[in-house]
């Protein structure tokens, strides 16, 4: 679920030389991520590193703008964020960039994720994206 302004309208006012729109709308779909996110704990429980693994599909289409000499989009590189609650039952962190703030919501035992994240779009529009996801989750050290 996403609640906020969205990018595609803001790009459509801007394009029209409109003013940004600033009347948010709760939206909600299939997929809010374009990747596959893998999260890798260090020993000591204090942080965690988010590596976005491309889809099958966005691979492919990919290649196909590559051999018809389109721009490509690169993929997201690996991000590191701070463990604020670590329990067998949920694992808690937090991952704050310069106009975002992420929070992951990890529950091994369930086989769960809860990721949220809340951003400032342009100076008139804060965004809020909200995802769960079912998960596999693998120990170096099972317990």
């Amino acid at each position: 679920m996403g609640y906020g302004v969205p990018f595609i309208d803001r790009a459509n006012a801007n394009l029209k030389g409109q003013p940004e729109p600033t009347s948010p709308t709760l939206r909600v779909g299939k997929d809010g991520f374009a990747g596959k996110p893998t999260f890798v704990i260090d020993s000591n429980r204090k942080r965690i590193t988010i590596v976005w693994n491309e889809l099958e599909e966005d691979i492919k289409l990919r290649e196909q703008a590559k051999k018809l000499g389109l721009p490509q989009v690169t993929p997201s590189p690996a991000s590191d964020g701070v463990i604020v609650q670590f329990l067998p039952e949920q694992i808690s962190a937090i991952q704050v960039d310069v106009w975002s703030i992420m929070t992951f919501s990890l529950f091994p035992k369930m086989g769960t994720a809860f990721i949220s994240q809340q951003s400032l779009h342009g100076l008139k529009n804060s965004v809020q994206i909200s995802t769960f996801a079912r998960c596999e989750y693998s120990w170096s050290n099972p317990r």
